[in-house]
């Protein structure tokens, strides 16, 4: 019997009807499928729809050895491009593919840091150590001072010690005070907004501030034809021994 279900509503196990058109509500395994392809440039970039097949045809394709088996899994978010059939939910909502890497997006930028950002912070407790050191420093040469000046003159009274003593804490709080740097956010922030204008003329659009220094420390970028990063890691497949000359560059591209 066939029923008609909200996809929020969508739980572990359950057997659904996919048709051409839809968006997939979840992460499924197809168990039987009629000519199915799907769109996943939502997840991968690729634009050429992938054929998907139930377990024996995929099966069976792997025994046959073919360079490209097809396969079963269907991805929550990418789209029915062909075909029908039917599947078993394997994972929704943030368990399913696309919730993990949004998850992975959300925290990576509230948690991770930028280089210079990091650089900053150990600047900033080196410069604190530093004040707090003086401080301390001071303070005791000062006090040795008091006490020398009181031995030597005993016609002190104890309210200009105890003003002298005041003196002494108020100098070493003011040492550590002036020792934060407060306006070396600013300056860097001003500095990066700077380097957006500069980016801005050569016709490359910023729209996080602190992407201009990110990209500006990487070395290598992994990317495929579409543009979009698929791992991140880095594998030598073939190396090979050239020597070239740049001559010049248009348009971003390096003409040799």
């Amino acid at each position: 019997m066939n029923q008609y279900v909200i996809s929020n509503e969508l739980l572990v196990g359950d057997l659904i009807k996919i048709n051409y058109g839809e968006i997939l509500p979840a992460d499924m395994i197809l168990i039987d499928g009629n000519g199915l392809k799907i769109d996943e440039s939502s997840l991968t970039g690729e634009s050429n729809s992938v054929s998907k097949k139930c377990y024996e045809d995929c099966l069976e394709e792997l025994l046959n050895k073919k360079k490209e088996p097809s396969s079963n899994l269907l991805f929550c978010g990418t789209n029915v491009v062909e075909g029908s059939g039917s599947a078993i939910v394997v994972a929704i909502g943030q368990y399913s593919q696309k919730g993990i890497i949004k998850g992975t997006i959300d925290n990576a930028q509230e948690e991770n840091k930028t280089p210079l950002e990091n650089k900053l912070n150990i600047i900033e407790d080196l410069i604190g150590y530093f004040g707090l050191g003086s401080a301390i420093i001071t303070f005791i040469a000062s006090c040795i001072q008091l006490t020398i000046e009181y031995f030597t003159n005993k016609e002190l009274k104890t309210i200009e010690i105890v003003n002298k003593i005041l003196k002494i804490l108020i100098l070493c709080v003011s040492i550590i005070v002036v020792a934060i740097p407060e306006g070396l956010p600013l300056a860097v922030t001003l500095s990066l907004a700077f380097s957006i204008k500069k980016l801005m003329d050569r016709n490359n659009l910023v729209r996080k501030i602190h992407a201009c220094e990110t990209m500006g420390g990487a070395n290598y970028i992994c990317t495929d034809k579409t543009g979009t990063l698929t791992e991140n890691q880095m594998y030598i497949v073939s190396l090979i021994n050239y020597e070239f000359k740049l001559s010049r560059i248009v348009g971003g591209f390096y003409k040799i």
